[in-house]
């Protein structure tokens, strides 16, 4: 499968994982869970961390617990797996300092959407900021493999991650 269809599964699972508890009344979120990420990426937004590699294994560590708060571990596991497939290529959605707060500001607003009980503008908020992630992560990868075909270090084009 193409890296399409790879973020194509990880927003199933992602917005699956919301929906559950939407559609069965006997399910609710993990808030405890939910709280904890609240306050790991609230100190992240007190003190952004530099734009590097590690910022997509935090990402991947806050869609994988949002994932897990949810309480279907087979659905983790398959977030688990999509995030292994396609981690090389989302380094690009964190090259600069905008991606990283922007990427903070998303987390905290749909963390909070879901303490708050907003399952429905959760899940939408959700949606949206995968959706976004993908279109940087695409328009930065075309960007770094056109340079690379036309002989230019991908790292000296300052261009490229705008």
């Amino acid at each position: 499968p193409g890296v399409r269809d790879l973020y194509e599964l990880r927003i199933t699972i992602e917005l699956r994982g919301i929906t559950r508890i939407l559609e069965t009344d006997e399910l609710r979120y993990d808030n405890q869970r939910l709280a904890a990420l609240r306050a790991e990426w609230s100190e992240l937004k007190a003190s952004p961390p530099a734009p590097d590699g590690d910022m997509v294994l935090r990402d991947e560590a806050f869609h994988v617990e949002l994932c897990a708060a949810s309480g279907n571990k087979a659905m983790v596991a398959a977030l688990d797996n999509v995030n292994r497939r396609i981690r090389l290529i989302r380094m690009y959605d964190f090259v600069t300092e905008e991606r990283v707060i922007a990427t903070i500001d998303e987390h905290l607003q749909i963390v909070d959407l879901l303490l708050d009980g907003q399952l429905d503008a959760g899940r939408t908020a959700l949606h949206e900021h995968v959706g976004a992630s993908f279109e940087v992560v695409e328009r930065r990868a075309l960007r770094a493999l056109s340079a690379r075909a036309l002989g230019q270090s991908v790292t000296s084009l300052e261009a490229l991650w705008k």
